[in-house]
């Protein structure tokens, strides 16, 4: 630890991440002492009589205050758009799923497909803007459904009817994201999942790309939704890849994936959304009302407070009229 802060001029954040690893190493080691371990009964903790993990703890605590007073070592802006910017490309993808170039020449099967697959990851990130992990992992039939809109709730498809080209006017199907404890990141703190809502705008490519597409990205041998050009599944850096690269190719900024959530939470949170509507935000997205205020909320000092100054200066008016 002294060696990451004094030689490598680590940030607190990266300290953290380290004195974690180290006290999960400790517990590792150790896990076989039942004196050691200890039954975590009353106020003491399991490894409690550790002396090694009790220090460790108290440093990850003491350095944990320091992470939540230090500005980010990454400037964010090389990588940063507005909720509005991101909507942006989003429509502009959705422009190049075209099936013929900007010369009226028919584009190749798998070059539509990749187009297709692109937009839809952009897509679904604007409105279940969650980690990648949710996209590389979507499967019908398993974290993917499409179920019907019916009186006093929904039922799923068949099988069989999901992978097929939705039929009925819309707002009487939906397509959602089912999320169990064992499917994503916090799944041990929140359990099973509120389902996760695909706007209806991004259904018809969605049924087309399932129906049509799919299999021209190298006619993958696996159940999951989307693949790599070669037809094998999507590893976290391909995600990644597919975002910054094309967001920098539009915009001139690499967004990454976990930036996306920072993103839409920075701005509502700018916006007049109530307590009530931020706190049923947090469920949604899987995490914390306190995480939310503190990890991804990226407004600085002065935008936060922007709402008190003129909540003061409209009651100083109201005062003097």
């Amino acid at each position: 630890i002294q060696w990451l802060v004094n030689e490598r001029k680590c940030s607190a954040n990266y300290e953290l991440v380290a004195l974690r690893a180290f006290i999960a190493a400790a517990k590792f080691v150790h896990g076989g002492d039942e004196d050691d371990v200890g039954s975590g009964d009353g106020l003491d903790k399991p490894y409690a009589k550790l002396g090694l993990v009790q220090q460790l703890r108290k440093i990850s605590k003491e350095t944990g205050r320091r992470a939540e007073r230090e500005s980010p070592v990454a400037d964010a802006r090389v990588k940063w758009l507005d909720w509005s910017q991101y909507l942006g490309v989003v429509d502009a993808l959705r422009e190049e799923c075209a099936a013929l170039d900007k010369d009226g020449r028919r584009r190749s099967p798998s070059a539509v497909a990749w187009s297709v697959q692109r937009y839809l990851i952009f897509g679904i990130l604007s409105c279940v803007p969650d980690r990648q992990r949710t996209v590389r992992e979507l499967e019908i039939g398993r974290t993917l459904f499409r179920e019907r809109v019916v009186s006093g709730g929904v039922e799923s498809a068949g099988e069989g009817e999901s992978r097929s080209s939705a039929s009925g006017k819309a707002g009487e199907y939906r397509w959602v994201i089912r999320h169990g404890p064992d499917d994503y990141k916090t799944g041990r703190d929140y359990g099973v999942r509120p389902p996760m809502v695909i706007h209806p705008k991004f259904y018809p490519a969605l049924e087309d790309f399932v129906a049509n597409h799919r299999n021209h990205l190298g006619e993958p041998a696996h159940g999951l939704l989307f693949s790599t050009r070669s037809g094998a599944p999507l590893r976290d850096k391909d995600v990644h890849r597919i975002l910054t690269s094309t967001s920098y190719r539009l915009t001139g900024k690499r967004v990454n994936p976990h930036l996306v959530r920072d993103m839409i939470i920075t701005h509502l949170r700018g916006t007049d959304a109530s307590e009530r509507e931020l706190e049923a935000l947090a469920i949604y997205m899987g995490h914390s009302l306190a995480m939310q205020k503190g990890t991804y909320d990226r407004r600085t000092k002065e935008e936060k407070v922007a709402p008190a100054i003129d909540l003061l200066d409209s009651v100083n008016a109201k005062m003097r009229a």
